[in-house]
């Protein structure tokens, strides 16, 4: 009697954590960044001064200290992709010297919905 009532309980509870694991979470990495922010840093720029604007870049690399990235990714829960990258070139005075834009327009504020 009691593995008749056990088991479509453990059925029940196996399809229920089967199924929860169907849901895919979304996904943000990195340096979201508005077109306020971006448009604020410019050419001639102090190090100092984007940090204050920008935050920290997601990505200092260490043998091109005259290089930050800010990179942004959004994964959806249907799996769409956006993507945004900003990178600045600092010359020898510390100051920005060169800034690339590339990816998907940068957002008027930031918005939990896709943009």
């Amino acid at each position: 009697m009691p593995t008749r009532v056990l088991r479509p309980a453990i059925l029940f509870l196996a399809a229920a954590v089967a199924a929860a694991g169907c849901t895919r979470p979304e996904i943000e990495q990195g340096n979201y960044l508005t077109r306020g922010q971006v448009t604020k840093v410019s050419e001639g720029m102090e190090r100092a001064a984007v940090r204050r604007t920008l935050g920290e870049p997601l990505i200092q690399d260490p043998f091109h200290p005259d290089r930050w990235d800010y990179v942004y990714t959004r994964i959806s829960k249907e799996g769409e992709k956006t993507r945004r990258r900003l990178t600045l070139f600092f010359n020898d005075g510390g100051q920005v010297a060169r800034i690339v834009r590339g990816g998907a327009p940068y957002p008027e504020a930031y918005s939990p919905e896709p943009s």
